[in-house]
This record gives structure tokens, C-alpha cells and sequence, in this order.
């Protein structure tokens, strides 16, 4: 399969199509925009940053190739920006606010399945 993103709605989302072209459908939708999709080591995963839970909010998220339940993998409110160690156990969020200067925090991911 073929997958890329589209603003097709209005909003940028992820979608994939066979090679022929055919059979296009989207794997995520709704009123947010998906950014800096990478596939996972497994090559079973997405992850990428969405603004799913807010506009005001920037968040990493993973999701299954074939689309389905997105798990959003950082916690609290801001514009995260993250950077996954190479075996993804770790991450470097560098979260940002527009009334605060921005932090850097290490961890693992979170997993709150939505």
C-alpha cells in the first residue's frame, strides 16, 4: 500500500490507497491536522503530532498502519514536540506555551488509548 497525506477535507490526514491507485481510503479523520508522520521500527505503527484534542494543543500520537484506535502518547496541555529514541522506549518532548517559555522533558511515552 501506498500511504501519504491529503487536505482532500479540508484538513490534513493520513491516507493510503493500493498501488493502482484504487481502494483509497482515509486513516484518520475529523476537524484536526496530522504532521511528521513516521513509521514505527515494527513497521506496524504510525506516529505523528496532531492537534486532535485542541487547537491550542500539539501532540504525539500512534496508531495502527491500517488506521483505527489512536493512542496519544504525551500528557498535558501546549504544543509538544517530540523526538523518539531509536528503540522508541524514550522520548525528548519539548513542550511549548504561548505564555511561558518552553521545557524540555525526557520519559517514557504514555499511552491513553482514544
Amino acid at each position: 500500500r501506498i500511504y501519504f497525506g491529503s487536505e482532500a477535507t479540508g484538513w490534513a490526514q493520513l491516507w493510503s490507497t493500493a498501488a493502482d491507485g484504487g481502494d483509497r481510503r482515509a486513516l484518520t479523520s475529523g476537524k484536526f491536522e496530522i504532521s511528521d508522520v513516521a513509521l514505527s521500527n515494527d513497521k506496524q505503527s504510525f506516529y505523528f503530532h496532531s492537534s486532535e484534542t485542541s487547537a491550542f494543543d500539539h501532540d504525539l500520537w500512534k496508531m495502527p498502519i491500517s488506521g483505527g484506535t489512536r493512542t496519544k502518547l504525551t500528557v498535558g496541555e501546549g504544543g509538544h514536540q517530540v523526538v523518539l529514541s531509536p528503540d522508541e522506549s524514550q522520548m525528548a518532548d519539548a513542550l511549548s506555551f504561548v505564555n511561558r517559555p518552553g521545557e524540555i522533558f525526557l520519559g517514557r511515552p504514555a499511552a491513553k488509548g482514544v
